[in-house]
């Protein structure tokens, strides 16, 4: 899945896979990829990447022009199970 955003003028973006959890609302330890990007289309062209777990730490910062960007998550595992996420993107 991807979501987009809009910065609205010069700064920092962090960005957070704050939660994983599954069907039934457990916690999951499930490592996702998570992407900061330009949306294209009906996709997100994606700039970073990188492999994560839920935290409650930035896992992404980069400095921003105004535009509109998106984050893409992504389960790279190999089982089709449902997971469920939250994210948390903020710009001062």
């Amino acid at each position: 899945d991807f979501y987009s955003f809009s910065v609205t003028f010069n700064g920092t973006v962090s960005v957070l896979l704050a939660t994983t959890t599954n069907d039934a609302g457990v916690p999951l330890a499930r490592q996702m990829r998570m992407g900061l990007g330009i949306p294209v289309g009906t996709g997100c062209a994606v700039t970073t990447m990188i492999d994560v777990t839920a935290a409650l730490a930035s896992q992404i910062k980069m400095t921003l022009a105004p535009g509109v960007y998106c984050v893409n998550v992504i389960n790279p595992g190999a089982t089709s199970d449902s997971v469920n996420f939250n994210i948390r993107i903020t710009h001062p």
